[in-house]
């Protein structure tokens, strides 16, 4: 597994930032050693 991400303060209370993520060699019903590709978009409210 790998992956790189990043985050960035649009304001002091709000960021936003994203990822990408590989998982290597995941089984299937179908076939073996697969590159499952994951990627994420987040916002986050900072309240505290």
């Amino acid at each position: 597994m790998y992956g790189v991400g990043a985050e960035y303060f649009v304001t002091d209370m709000l960021s936003v930032g994203a990822s990408w993520q590989r998982f290597n060699g995941i089984k299937t019903k179908f076939s073996d050693d697969k590159d499952l590709d994951s990627f994420t978009i987040n916002a986050t409210l900072h309240i505290f």
